[in-house]
């Protein structure tokens, strides 16, 4: 009689505890799915209620698990970029040994927007595609946003027409929730990378299509329209984008959200600086200062003849510009999805095989295949790499030619009209399309070999001006037995260049030879003044 009562004395209290924990822990599992639900609604709201919970009450992997999905779907929710997976990592942990469901392929989504927002996006892919994989058809919200993830790392890889069918696919699962908001903003993300595709016509469908809706969405939607829009018009040279612009400005209460560095752009294109560097203040309040921010920030101040900030903004942009793009470049997320693929489809065939010899040599043979066609893709990659670095080298030098040439326009009467002309070949080249999107290319390399190549005409002209301009000149230079090749590099002497530049123009490597034997039938020794100071004041005097 007393062992049982003194069992019920020690052990009942403890039972009541165990109990009430447990009752707790379920209670905190269904505040947590009625949290999640609230995500999706009023993402701040459950914000503020995730943060109510007390984690410390949570003791099962499951529990613990679902707290750490929640959480890092609010912070997604909340545009709050995580660039850690230390919350993510218990609940992919658990759910990733799990059948699918909806709770393994949130894992595998929220696990792939970590390493999208760190810039991994080789990881980032193979988790969408886990995701997808685990994904139960019903679930369309989810399918919505894995393909917008999706599409928006092709995006950022410059594979714009991936980008734009995983943009489709996103439209479809929200036209199915009837979720017009998310359907629309697709749709419209499809046309930009239709645009920079050239499927015109496809982009005026959408926009077209768009545009009895427009009132009805939010802010930000309507905002994302004109951009596609003034976009779009740029690209076929309508006369209606003053119109467009005029209203897109006046339309978008939030000012923060315009797209200024467009507006700027197309300023600088009419010769609008100062509405232009207006628009580049507005851009400069509310974002950080970018690559293409400094080009048209230096364009607006050159138009404006303010040479210091003009020269200033064109450094920062060369430093700028140089690393942009170098992580992405090194990543093919097409073939990253392609291998998924492929490694599902083999493992369903190898869980069909039978006879183990038949699997082993199967799966030898497809690792063999898998190994060539890496190391090939790996091959091409890197020779594309080093074409795409050297073309960026050559863009670096080109821009460094327009910053002294730009300078040498302000002190040459003689050769100010050949400057301004090669000046405005590199700003048309600059300012083009196919720079904007992607200065690697195959149309934007063509140019800048043809611009770069364009130096001898330049040479040329220059010569011919100082024939005219400048007889006395010239026929010292020849009476003196200079050669035709040596009295070109005497001209771009004369109107300011220095040796470096006058090597680039004349693409001679003989440079140095060139110009001791230009001293030595001038008469000037190896110790005398530099020689293009000395051709400077021989032209002025003889000009004079």
């Amino acid at each position: 009689m007393k062992m049982p009562a003194l069992f019920t004395a020690i052990f009942l209290p403890f039972v009541l505890l165990c109990s009430s924990c447990t009752r707790k822990e379920a209670s905190i599992t269904d505040q947590l799915e009625q949290i999640s639900i609230l995500a999706d609604t009023e993402p701040d709201t459950a914000f503020f209620a995730i943060k109510s919970i007390e984690k410390n009450v949570i003791k099962s992997k499951e529990g613990f698990a679902k707290y750490c999905l929640v959480y890092s779907k609010i912070l997604d929710k909340n545009y709050i970029d995580a660039t850690s997976d230390s919350l993510i990592a218990p609940a992919f942990l658990y759910y990733s040994k799990k059948r699918a469901s909806k709770e393994k392929a949130e894992a595998y989504y929220y696990a792939g927007r970590i390493q999208e927002n760190i810039g991994n996006y080789s990881r980032a892919m193979e988790f969408l595609h886990k995701a997808e994989e685990s994904l139960p058809d019903e679930i369309r919200e989810l399918h919505g946003l894995i393909y917008s993830a999706k599409a928006r790392i092709y995006h950022n890889s410059v594979e714009y027409e991936s980008a734009a069918s995983n943009y489709r696919e996103a439209a479809k699962a929200y036209e199915t929730l009837n979720n017009q908001n998310r359907y629309w903003v697709n749709k419209l993300r499809e046309a930009d990378c239709h645009i920079k595709c050239g499927l015109l016509e496809e982009t005026e469908r959408i926009i077209t299509s768009i545009e009895p809706v427009l009132d009805y969405l939010p802010e930000t939607t309507i905002n994302k329209y004109y951009q596609v829009k003034i976009t779009y018009l740029k690209k076929t040279g309508s006369n209606e984008i003053d119109s467009i612009v005029n209203q897109y400005i006046s339309r978008i209460r939030n000012k923060q959200i315009i797209d200024w560095i467009m507006i700027a752009q197309i300023m600088v294109s009419k010769g609008d600086a100062d509405s232009a560097l207006e628009a580049l203040e507005m851009h400069r309040s509310h974002n950080s200062a970018s690559a293409v921010y400094h080009y048209y920030l230096g364009k607006a101040c050159e138009m404006k003849e303010d040479w210091s900030n003009s020269t200033k903004a064109y450094k920062e942009y060369i430093k700028s510009h140089s690393s942009i793009g170098a992580g992405i470049l090194s990543q093919d997320t097409k073939f990253v999805e392609e291998r998924e693929m492929h490694q599902q489809m083999h493992e369903k065939e190898k869980s069909r095989r039978i006879i183990l010899s038949l699997t082993i040599a199967v799966a030898l043979l497809g690792l063999s295949l898998a190994s060539v066609c890496i190391a090939n893709i790996r091959k091409r990659l890197r020779i594309e790499y080093l074409r795409k670095e050297n073309l960026q080298n050559q863009l670096d030098g080109l821009m460094l030619e327009r910053e002294e040439l730009a300078t040498l326009e302000q002190r040459n009467r003689e050769g100010r009209k050949i400057i301004s002309d090669r000046l405005r070949i590199i700003d048309q080249f600059v300012m083009s399309d196919a720079f904007n999107d992607s200065i690697f290319e195959a149309k934007a390399s063509e140019n800048l070999k043809a611009i770069i190549s364009d130096r001898a005409e330049f040479v040329r002209q220059n010569r011919l001006i100082f024939n005219q301009s400048a007889s006395r000149f010239i026929n010292h230079l020849t009476e003196k037995g200079l050669t035709e090749i040596e009295i070109d590099h005497c001209c771009l002497y004369a109107i300011g260049m220095n040796g470096k530049m006058v090597t680039t123009f004349t693409n001679a490597k003989r440079h140095y030879h060139i110009g001791s034997d230009v001293r030595k039938k001038l008469g000037l020794s190896t110790h005398d003044t530099n020689i293009s100071i000395y051709i400077r004041n021989l032209y002025q005097q003889m000009h004079s």
